[in-house]
Parts: C-alpha cells; structure tokens; sequence
C-alpha cells in the first residue's frame, strides 16, 4: 500500500495523500466474518515508547485505527477513523491530548475513464503550543485525480485542496499540512512544489517543520494551506519507454497578513525507461515561474525562478 492523510502507517491501504508514516510495534487484524465484496481492518500500533525510559507511567505515543471497506466491480470505496493518542510531552506542562482523523478514499475505473479521490477530516485535539497551549484540530483536505485513457496516451487532471490557516495561535490548529507534515511520502504530482526534493509543499522526506511562518521554505506553505489545479499527459512509446508532462498552479488557501496567495506555476517533463522487470530509470526536468507569495510579504525578498532535474534508478521487490 501507499500511504494517506495524517500519521497512518504505510501499507495499511492503498491511498497517498498527506501522509507522515510512522514506524513501531504494530498489531493488525482483518476481520474475516464480513459479507462477499466487504472488508474491514484494525489497527494498533506504539507509535512511540517513552515509559520505559521514564519514571512517568504515560508518556507514550500510542495510534488506533479502524476502517470498512466495499469493493465493487468498478473499484473500491474505503472509510476510516483514525485516533492518536500522544503523551509524550513533558506531563508537568502538557496533558496527553488525542488527535483523531476521517479517512473517505475512492479509487474506480469505468472503461477508459478513471477516478480516485481522497477527503480528509481531522478533529479533536491538535498539538499545544509550545507552552502548553490546548488546541482543537480543524482541518480537512481533499485530492481528487480524473483521468482518461485513449490507447497508449493517458490524459487527466488534479485538484488539491488543504487547509490552512491565519492565526496558528488562536487556539484552534485548522492547518492540514501542518497536522500533516506535508502533502503524502508518496504523492508526488509535481517535482518542484510536491517533490521529494524541494520540499516546498511536502516535508515528508525532510523532516522540515511547517508549523512557523520563519522557518524554513516549506513553512508558509505549511500554515497557509494550498490549493492547486494539475493537468498532465502520459504516453506509453513501447512496454518499455513511457513519456510524461504535466502543468500546475498553486496558490496559499490562507496566507498571511500582507502576503500574496500566488505559489507559482510548474511545468515539468519526464521519462520512464524499464531496464528490468523490477529495475526502472526514470529521469525529469521542472520549471517553476515562482509566485509572488515567496516575497514574504513587504520584506523585499529577491525571488527566483526555479528548475530541477533530477534522475534515478528505482527497483522493486
């Protein structure tokens, strides 16, 4: 599996976006009592374990996770409740405080025509301050991808949409990248404002904090939300060479005072080339026509165009 909103283990099933995975000591259990074409999972897991180097008998991270799922001929629907509990602030100024997160994911094909989504609800309490501060969760977040396939082309379009948020110290935390850390390990539409390696709007795999308007550059994306429109185009030249293209723009869903909510425009190309069955190079070149929200208001920052290329072998077991 991939990976989804929130603090969801990876693999639990199989969608992408806004996910910060964890890792610990899990217990899974697939219900098998279910009627034909229904499923359902439970999930527990140790997210964190501090009690045992600890005189205190709760400072652990602990996450519970539920979903039931329908698959019909056209593809598969699944609901989720996902709950963390997380004690693992210092208990003498900050109480355990719980976090709990609505999953609703999609992912159908009707003939040529193709339709994934994914709706996120967060709720509950949300991290305190750094003094201790109570904070509810008032988030969401919505990824929907339509697609077309038309012989070896594929062409399609994405809407992204996540929270931001104004006032990160009004006692109410309703930043969706901010709860998640970014937009998904594995969701990656664009190199540049979605990719691994600017971590621009996706600080999964850097472990940048998007919670402070003055930290680093995935920061006022962090706060501020995003909002963005994709279109793209696959073509497949043999079973082993395939051809990619895509257009976005991204735009702040809250930004700051004096701030301006143009992100920018990416274009990007790439190539897949498949050496093996499990062995796949692929290479990419991005440009990005960078929004005045990089300005950082009336600072009078010198803002840049951006461009990336990138290349990498990937392999599969």
């Amino acid at each position: 599996g991939k990976t989804q909103f929130g603090r969801m283990p990876a693999g639990a099933w199989g969608t992408k976006f806004l996910n910060n995975s964890t890792q610990g000591n899990r217990l899974r259990w697939y219900p098998n009592m279910l009627p034909e074409n229904w499923g359902s999972l439970i999930f527990m897991q140790k997210v964190t374990e501090t009690d045992a180097a600890s005189e205190a008998s709760d400072q652990d991270n602990d996450a519970y996770y539920v979903d039931l799922s329908y698959k019909a001929p056209f593809g598969k629907t699944t609901g989720a409740l996902w709950a963390v509990r997380n004690a693992t602030a210092n208990a003498a100024t900050v109480n355990p405080y719980t976090t709990t997160n609505f999953w609703l994911t999609g992912n159908y094909a009707f003939d040529a025509l193709s339709f994934e989504y994914e709706l996120n609800l967060a709720f509950g309490d949300a991290a305190p301050l750094a003094d201790g501060t109570e904070q509810d969760a008032k988030a969401w977040g919505f990824y929907g991808d339509l697609g077309w396939k038309m012989q070896d082309w594929q062409l399609g379009g994405l809407f992204i949409y996540a929270t931001g948020d104004d006032d990160p110290t009004d006692g109410s935390r309703k930043s969706m990248l901010s709860a998640s850390n970014g937009t998904g390990k594995d969701f990656n539409p664009s190199q540049i404002l979605f990719g691994d390696y600017m971590r621009i709007l996706n600080g999964d795999m850097g472990g940048l904090s998007p919670d402070s308007i003055n930290d680093a550059i995935i920061t006022p994306g962090g706060t501020a939300g995003v909002m963005a429109f994709q279109g793209y185009a696959k073509f497949a030249l043999s079973p082993s060479l395939s051809f990619s293209g895509d257009l976005t723009y991204a735009m702040a869903d809250k930004e700051p005072s004096g701030y301006d909510s143009d992100y920018g425009l990416e274009a990007g190309v790439g190539m897949a080339y498949k050496l093996m069955d499990n062995l796949t190079y692929n290479a990419h070149f991005s440009y990005m026509w960078t929004g005045d929200y990089f300005k950082e208001g009336d600072s009078g920052a010198n803002v840049e165009n951006v461009y990336l290329l990138a290349n990498a072998l990937s392999m599969s077991f």
